[in-house]
């Protein structure tokens, strides 16, 4: 056994170059996600799903386990595909990109992970595609397959990068916070795709709600909110992880956050 409570990974690659596998795992009913496979990890399933918990549904005990980069609701993605590390020549700007994607809405993201955090997620392509598997050629070139039709496509043109190319009005963009690790204070950014109702929350590793930035309603547009390390009451809170949850209506997407004191 190298790596144990994965849930059902839905394929997993290892980058030639770095020697890391990654791996997308499906969820059972909330959250889909992408984990980075190490040796002897424990990857939460039935404790978590995702960022959350899943059995007990909150206050869950997460000590020891190794928790996912990042995670998709189910109204982002709702069978992930995992990819690989792009290493080919086609589209340079994607250069040491994990690229993967989601075989139920044809959705391709890219995913940049440096010095232990998330740098990137962004949605690169929006297909009709139903993409059972990515693989690569001699060339380190990408390559879909497509279940539904029996198709393979090569991964060559330059993709869109962004929510206002695809025209998906319906979707948003949440960025790693920054600084991350950080003391005492951080910035979080985020992108409204339409006028929704917005909720910023923050909480700690026991699943326990820390404090709420924002709940109100927010037109389209650009913003960013700063968390100054304090609970609902005004005081500091302990360094350790933290995660930040945002819904905009019914999507809903969290990311990790390091607070050194």
């Amino acid at each position: 056994v190298f790596a144990y409570c994965l849930r059902n990974v839905w394929r997993f690659s290892i980058d030639k170059q770095s020697g890391e596998i990654w791996a997308g795992d499906v969820g059972q009913s909330a959250k889909e996600e992408i984990d980075l496979i190490e040796k002897g990890g424990n990857y939460g399933w039935r404790i978590m799903e995702g960022f959350n918990c899943f059995n007990p549904s909150s206050g869950c005990d997460q000590t020891g386990l190794t928790l996912p980069i990042v995670d998709h609701g189910r109204n982002v993605a709702r069978s992930i595909t995992g990819g690989y590390i792009y290493r080919g020549a086609a589209s340079p700007e994607l250069s040491g990109a994990y690229v993967y994607g989601d075989f139920e809405t044809g959705r391709i993201w890219m995913l940049r992970y440096e010095n232990d955090q998330v740098t990137a997620d962004s949605l690169l392509l929006n297909t009709n595609l139903f993409i059972s598997s990515f693989g690569i050629d001699g060339q380190n070139e990408l390559y879909i397959l497509d279940y539904s039709a029996g198709e393979i496509y090569k991964f060559a043109s330059t993709p869109v990068t962004g929510i206002d190319d695809l025209n998906q009005p319906e979707l948003f963009q949440l960025a790693q916070n920054y600084p991350n690790p950080f003391n005492p204070t951080t910035t979080i950014s985020y992108r409204l795709g339409k006028t929704s109702k917005v909720e910023l929350t923050i909480y700690n590793t026991a699943g326990q709600k820390v404090t709420t930035l924002l709940d109100a309603d927010q037109q389209a547009g650009d913003y960013k909110l700063k968390w100054h390390g304090k609970n609902n009451s005004g005081q500091r809170v302990a360094s350790g992880i933290y995660f930040y949850k945002f819904q905009a209506d019914d999507l809903i997407q969290t990311r990790k956050m390091i607070l050194l004191r």
